[in-house]
């Protein structure tokens, strides 16, 4: 049976590794076959491979967008996952500064290959549509949550990207009766990593500001493909379950609370398979 520790690192660094390889990949596949100079990476040279990857795929998309087929037929060849394809769409949609001012961006979007239309309510909804999976609409979550002082400053004051557990946790402070939860999602080359989200009371609703966006369950299902590990929690069963990780999961407290009670949840979750797989053996 796996420790916290165990579990933690063959996730976050397990599935890291397996996708910069695939990253690298891609990018010395892609460049073998583009007839311009390489030397468009000059300006991400000592990088990770993933931020190489991004570099490359956003230079593409605005400057060179010919050559975007060759590029994914590169990434399909290692295993490349097409919905992130539509989840750069959604970053790139929820970052606008105003999104009624949203034509170049969604011109560059119609770049993308299997990105077929994209379409604005003037108010606070996207609709993207695909050729090859059902269409994903999402309400702007900085909308979504206006008319709170306190979360329009953190809005202003917060990078979105990247920050899931902070965001949810942030999230669980000022709506005590929203659910907070943490999965393994499927990553650029389907490899799991953990996310953490928000879920409204009636479990309809998810609330993921790294997107920031409000999406259906169902929508966030197809696009992120969760499996849960820290099950959906409210505010008090939440604290509760940190304080018991902190206690007994000997991860490194420097770590989000948020994470460390979600190894902990998936450690326990091991051992009660095992103690159910030694029941049936005797």
């Amino acid at each position: 049976m796996k420790t916290c520790k165990e579990l933690y690192e063959s996730v976050e660094y397990g599935g890291l590794k397996k996708t910069e390889l695939q990253c690298s990949q891609t990018i010395k596949s892609f460049l073998e076959k583009f007839p311009y100079s390489s030397s468009i990476m000059e300006e991400v040279e000592g990088k990770r491979p993933i931020e190489q990857f991004y570099h490359l795929q956003t230079l593409l998309l605005w400057v060179i967008p010919d050559y975007m087929d060759l590029f994914y037929n590169a990434a399909n060849q290692y295993g490349y996952n097409r919905l992130d394809e539509i989840k750069q769409a959604v970053y790139m949609l929820g970052e606008l500064p105003n999104p009624n001012v949203n034509k170049e961006r969604i011109m560059s979007l119609l770049n993308i290959p299997i990105i077929q239309d994209v379409s604005f309510d003037s108010k606070d909804t996207f609709t993207i549509y695909s050729s090859e999976y059902p269409e994903i609409r999402f309400q702007l979550a900085n909308k979504f949550l206006e008319g709170n002082a306190e979360i329009e400053e953190y809005f202003e004051s917060t990078t979105l990207p990247n920050l899931c557990y902070q965001h949810t946790t942030f999230l669980a402070d000022q709506f005590h009766d929203n659910l907070s939860t943490v999965a393994t999602c499927e990553g650029l080359f389907h490899h799991p990593y953990h996310h953490a989200y928000s879920i409204t009371p009636d479990n309809e609703t998810v609330i993921d500001l790294t997107y920031n966006a409000v999406f259906s369950q169902d929508t966030f299902n197809r696009l992120e493909r969760p499996k849960k590990v820290l099950y959906s929690k409210n505010y008090n069963e939440l604290i509760r379950d940190v304080q018991e990780a902190l206690k007994n999961s000997n991860l490194d407290p420097d770590s989000y609370y948020l994470l460390q009670a979600a190894i902990y949840e998936e450690y326990l979750s091991q051992e009660n398979t095992s103690t159910k797989k030694l029941i049936r053996t005797n």
